[in-house]
């Protein structure tokens, strides 16, 4: 199975359109996406984690060195870009355990000093807050 193979199945099985993939990747038509699925060839890293990240899939998955596919809900966290459109993140479904493991993230940040906040502020690319 190929890349495209790859994208396009992921594609499909979220029911998603080339077009409603192509903005989640953040390109304004869906032609890139048309071209990814047509020949997988020339595609770039930078293209494939985009791709990756708006299926919700790992780069190793796309690329065929691993059949798991699903990203881990640790790992959709810190690779998440806060600043782009989370709609991609509908398709994704938690179990209580990962939702209980984001509280307990999250309070831990409410609780933190306010420098390791803005650490991880800035890791996640966030405006600071006001203190």
């Amino acid at each position: 199975m190929t890349i495209a193979d790859r994208i396009r199945m992921k594609r499909e099985e979220l029911s998603l359109t080339q077009d409603e993939l192509s903005k989640r990747c953040g390109y304004s038509t869906k032609s890139s996406i048309t071209k990814i699925e047509k020949s997988g060839n020339d595609i770039t890293l930078k293209k494939i984690k985009r791709v990756a990240d708006a299926l919700g899939v790992t780069t190793s998955y796309l690329m065929g060195w691993e059949d798991e596919k699903e990203v881990s809900l640790e790992e959709q966290i810190m690779y998440a870009d806060v600043n782009q459109d989370p709609s991609h993140l509908e398709a994704i479904t938690y179990t209580a355990e990962q939702v209980e493991k984001a509280f307990e993230l999250f309070k831990k940040y409410e609780n933190a000093d306010n420098d390791i906040k803005t650490v991880v502020d800035t890791l996640l690319k966030r405006p600071q807050q006001e203190s």
